[in-house]
């Protein structure tokens, strides 16, 4: 196996940048920060992640594939500054646009 390196904060700043919207720079954030699969980050709901003030993101994998075997598990990782300004920012818009709807999921799907 060959060594690669380890992917930097500006790698993903590049990444998320080519992305046209808020909601898919989250999306890819959150893949990357938890290792999970895009089903398990699009299955989140907005009661399934918290962000600590100190930048700890916390989420709570509950729907999923790897369901079926296992009982729901939490997930903690650290955000930069940035990073987690983004996340908040979404979170504002989504809880505001679905009135505080805790259950609502996070990514919500249209048409």
């Amino acid at each position: 196996p060959r060594d690669l390196p380890a992917v930097t904060v500006e790698d993903i700043n590049l990444a998320i940048s080519s992305c046209g919207d808020l909601r898919t720079q989250v999306a890819l954030l959150l893949q990357w920060y938890l290792g999970a699969r895009v089903g398990d980050i699009l299955r989140l709901r907005l009661e399934n992640v918290v962000l600590h003030p100190n930048n700890c993101l916390q989420v709570t994998i509950d729907n999923g594939k790897v369901m079926a075997k296992r009982l729901p598990y939490t997930v903690h990782s650290f955000l930069p500054p940035e990073h987690g300004e983004l996340l908040k920012e979404y979170f504002r818009q989504m809880v505001s646009t679905l009135s505080n709807n805790m259950k609502a999921p996070l990514f919500p799907t249209t048409g």
